[in-house]
């Protein structure tokens, strides 16, 4: 009654106000659902951002990844190759002479042969070797045998005329290169461990080895990911860019020994990737250029845990090159390089070619002291910096000169690039005049 009085219903609700009652109810319903999902999934995205943060700038120093790539040595097993193929490769074990060198005494010059202990005079040529005869002297050449009992006069210290040879100085067994003077037979003649290079291959072939055993040269597979990517050939759509990265990173792997299996170019999806990988050729090391930092579209990090990687390094205290990622599945490594060329290039000189160098028995390049020449201007940075750099040999001294860069996608700033300027964090640049520490990216002179 008391609601009567104020005028509302009291009775049964009109059937035709059921439909409009749940039409609202629903609507109601639906809003909320679609609100609650998407916030839900808004707070997923966010902390599974926050979480890949997290995880990324927990960074490590440059020292601290090399001491981590430097514990990746080198497979045990070597494999055989030709004399002629060993060229750069590292040796697995010591090989021993199999004879002596020289194999027998050598003339050391151009001239005559005579008994040893013979003063100056006159000699009868001889062009044939006999046996020892006073007064007998057997023309000879430079590497040919000199038999028993003769000592040598070089040909400038002699004159031939109607009368003979006359012989103006003593003959001398100093100029005789004894048997076994280099090397006896038997004696080790390279050590394990040593790197073959065009005297070792010289030094081989004269002692009949035909092959050596050496540690294997690592086999890498390189993926570039983006969709923003066109292949170098092609005519970049708009918003696209060519491929510096692959050609880039093919002549440093050539340069650096390393076999380099046929790549591919994938966009950033997490199945784009595995597919490209599983798709290829066994290999010892994985590159996979782009997608390793910490946005929505870097996947290179989800991509490797897929596949069985265990994740050693995201993030390094480094410029450029700040969110580089490194993978280990059991002797298997995945590096993942920032896609900007001038990241590519540091990365690949501070961390994929000491990689390399370990897998293949050699050891890391050392950094080098140089002097610096006034250059590009050197800034305060936050982060340990490794500049592109000059480097050239002036008057017995390494001068270094810093190049202008813009930024990690600056291809241009890697013209005559040969060294990396390291510059620690916090620090003022140094002054022109200062020495200062380089990594070398090649040859310095």
């Amino acid at each position: 009654a008391k609601l009567a009085s104020h005028g509302m219903r009291t009775g049964p609700v009109c059937k035709n106000e059921h439909p409009r009652c749940v039409c609202v109810f629903l609507l109601m319903f639906g809003v909320r659902w679609i609100f609650y999902s998407c916030f839900g999934r808004l707070r997923e995205v966010c902390q599974s951002s926050r979480a890949r943060e997290r995880d990324f700038f927990i960074m490590m120093s440059v020292d601290e990844v090399w001491r981590i790539l430097d514990g990746l040595t080198a497979s045990p097993a070597g494999e055989w190759v030709p004399v002629e193929q060993c060229h750069g490769r590292v040796l697995v074990d010591r090989i021993s002479a199999l004879e002596d060198h020289p194999p027998f005494d050598r003339s050391s010059i151009d001239g005559f042969a005579v008994p040893a202990g013979s003063g100056e005079g006159f000699f009868r040529v001889c062009e044939s070797p006999g046996e020892v005869v006073p007064g007998v002297a057997l023309r000879i050449a430079t590497g040919a045998e000199v038999p028993a009992g003769f000592g040598l006069v070089m040909v400038e210290d002699t004159r031939l005329d109607e009368r003979g040879l006359e012989i103006l100085k003593p003959a001398s067994t100093h100029l005789i290169r004894r048997r076994g003077g280099s090397i006896r037979a038997g004696e080790a003649m390279l050590e394990a461990g040593s790197i073959v290079g065009p005297g070792e291959v010289a030094l081989l072939a004269a002692e009949g080895i035909i092959g050596v055993f050496v540690f294997p040269s690592p086999r890498v597979l390189h993926v570039t990911t983006g969709s923003e990517i066109a292949p170098e050939k092609a005519s970049p759509e708009a918003g696209q860019i060519r491929n510096s990265n692959a050609p880039m990173l093919r002549a440093l792997m050539d340069e650096s020994g390393a076999t380099v299996l046929p790549g591919a170019h994938v966009d950033e999806s997490v199945e784009g990737l595995i597919s490209a990988v599983g798709a290829a050729a066994e290999f010892d090391v994985l590159l996979v250029s782009g997608g390793s930092s910490v946005g929505e579209r870097d996947n290179t990090r989800t991509a490797l845990e897929s596949m069985g990687f265990e994740i050693l390094v995201h993030g390094v205290c480094l410029k450029p090159g700040k969110p580089v990622l490194i993978g280990l599945q059991g002797r298997k490594v995945a590096i993942g390089i920032p896609g900007n060329p001038v990241s590519h290039f540091v990365v690949f000189h501070l961390f994929i070619r000491r990689l390399l160098d370990a897998m293949a028995g050699k050891r890391p390049v050392e950094l080098v002291e140089a002097r610096l020449e006034a250059g590009a201007p050197l800034g305060f940075e936050k982060r340990e910096t490794f500049w592109p750099a000059r480097c050239v040999l002036r008057s017995g001294c390494l001068v270094a000169t810093p190049l202008a860069w813009v930024d990690s996608g600056d291809v241009a700033g890697l013209r005559g690039v040969n060294a990396l300027l390291r510059l620690p964090a916090g620090e003022p640049p140094p002054a022109e005049g200062a020495r200062v520490r380089l990594a070398p990216c090649g040859k310095l002179w």
